[in-house]
Protein backbone atom coordinates (compact mmCIF):
# COMPACT_ATOMS: atom_id res chain seq x y z
CA UNK A 1 0.00 0.00 0.00
CA UNK A 2 2.87 2.38 0.64
CA UNK A 3 3.85 2.12 -3.03
CA UNK A 4 0.47 3.49 -4.16
CA UNK A 5 0.65 7.30 -4.44
CA UNK A 6 -3.17 7.53 -4.39
CA UNK A 7 -3.29 6.36 -0.78
CA UNK A 8 -2.47 8.87 1.94
CA UNK A 9 -2.17 8.49 5.72
CA UNK A 10 -2.96 4.79 5.74
CA UNK A 11 -2.11 2.90 8.90
CA UNK A 12 -3.52 -0.08 10.68
CA UNK A 13 -4.52 -0.94 14.17
CA UNK A 14 -3.78 -4.65 13.95
CA UNK A 15 -2.40 -4.54 17.47
CA UNK A 16 -5.90 -3.64 18.66
CA UNK A 17 -8.15 -6.59 19.26
CA UNK A 18 -11.87 -6.91 19.70
CA UNK A 19 -13.94 -9.66 21.22
CA UNK A 20 -15.87 -11.84 18.80
CA UNK A 21 -17.70 -15.12 19.06
CA UNK A 22 -16.86 -18.16 17.00
CA UNK A 23 -19.85 -20.45 16.51
CA UNK A 24 -18.91 -23.88 15.14
CA UNK A 25 -22.02 -25.79 14.15
CA UNK A 26 -21.83 -29.57 14.35
CA UNK A 27 -23.51 -30.47 11.06
CA UNK A 28 -24.42 -33.99 12.22
CA UNK A 29 -26.15 -32.71 15.36
CA UNK A 30 -27.87 -29.92 13.42
CA UNK A 31 -29.07 -32.39 10.81
CA UNK A 32 -30.50 -34.62 13.55
CA UNK A 33 -32.70 -31.69 14.60
CA UNK A 34 -33.45 -30.60 11.00
CA UNK A 35 -31.61 -27.30 11.40
CA UNK A 36 -29.67 -25.61 8.61
CA UNK A 37 -26.56 -23.54 9.28
CA UNK A 38 -28.13 -20.54 7.53
CA UNK A 39 -31.02 -20.66 10.02
CA UNK A 40 -28.55 -20.36 12.91
CA UNK A 41 -26.61 -17.62 11.13
CA UNK A 42 -29.81 -15.64 10.60
CA UNK A 43 -30.84 -15.94 14.24
CA UNK A 44 -27.44 -14.81 15.52
CA UNK A 45 -27.21 -12.00 12.97
CA UNK A 46 -30.66 -10.70 13.96
CA UNK A 47 -29.45 -10.34 17.55
CA UNK A 48 -25.95 -8.97 16.93
CA UNK A 49 -26.12 -6.76 13.82
CA UNK A 50 -27.61 -3.25 13.96
CA UNK A 51 -30.44 -2.66 11.48
CA UNK A 52 -30.46 0.50 9.37
CA UNK A 53 -33.96 2.02 9.57
CA UNK A 54 -33.43 5.14 7.51
CA UNK A 55 -31.98 8.62 7.38
CA UNK A 56 -32.97 11.71 9.31
CA UNK A 57 -31.99 15.32 8.77
CA UNK A 58 -31.20 17.21 11.99
CA UNK A 59 -30.00 20.81 11.82
CA UNK A 60 -29.28 20.33 8.10
CA UNK A 61 -27.06 17.31 8.85
CA UNK A 62 -28.06 13.94 7.42
CA UNK A 63 -27.92 11.23 10.08
CA UNK A 64 -28.33 7.49 9.60
CA UNK A 65 -30.61 5.78 12.10
CA UNK A 66 -29.88 2.28 13.31
CA UNK A 67 -31.61 -0.01 15.76
CA UNK A 68 -29.67 -2.40 17.94
CA UNK A 69 -30.08 -4.18 21.23
CA UNK A 70 -28.99 -2.17 24.25
CA UNK A 71 -27.17 -5.13 25.80
CA UNK A 72 -24.50 -7.01 23.86
CA UNK A 73 -24.77 -10.79 23.76
CA UNK A 74 -22.50 -12.80 26.01
CA UNK A 75 -21.19 -16.30 25.44
CA UNK A 76 -23.86 -17.62 27.83
CA UNK A 77 -26.57 -15.71 25.92
CA UNK A 78 -25.46 -17.40 22.71
CA UNK A 79 -25.28 -20.82 24.34
CA UNK A 80 -28.87 -20.51 25.55
CA UNK A 81 -30.22 -18.88 22.36
CA UNK A 82 -33.35 -20.82 21.42
CA UNK A 83 -33.18 -22.47 18.00
CA UNK A 84 -36.46 -23.81 16.68
CA UNK A 85 -36.06 -27.33 15.32
CA UNK A 86 -38.31 -30.06 13.98
CA UNK A 87 -38.19 -31.57 17.48
CA UNK A 88 -39.03 -28.31 19.26
CA UNK A 89 -36.87 -25.49 20.62
CA UNK A 90 -33.33 -26.30 21.71
CA UNK A 91 -30.41 -24.28 23.04
CA UNK A 92 -27.77 -23.38 20.46
CA UNK A 93 -25.14 -25.16 22.58
CA UNK A 94 -26.90 -28.47 21.74
CA UNK A 95 -25.72 -28.21 18.12
CA UNK A 96 -22.78 -25.81 18.24
CA UNK A 97 -19.64 -24.94 20.14
CA UNK A 98 -19.42 -21.26 21.05
CA UNK A 99 -16.07 -19.64 21.86
CA UNK A 100 -15.16 -16.04 22.64
CA UNK A 101 -12.03 -15.09 20.71
CA UNK A 102 -9.85 -12.03 20.27
CA UNK A 103 -9.87 -10.83 16.68
CA UNK A 104 -7.73 -8.18 15.06
CA UNK A 105 -9.57 -5.12 13.83
CA UNK A 106 -9.48 -3.83 10.26
CA UNK A 107 -7.35 -1.24 8.46
CA UNK A 108 -8.24 2.32 9.44
CA UNK A 109 -8.09 5.43 7.29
Amino acid sequence: MKGNDELKDVRNNFTDKQKQFLVEIDSQKASKYGIAGMQVLGMISDQTTPVKVGDLTLNKDLKTLQLSYEKSMTEKDLETLKVFSQKGPINLKEIAEIKEIDSFTSIQK
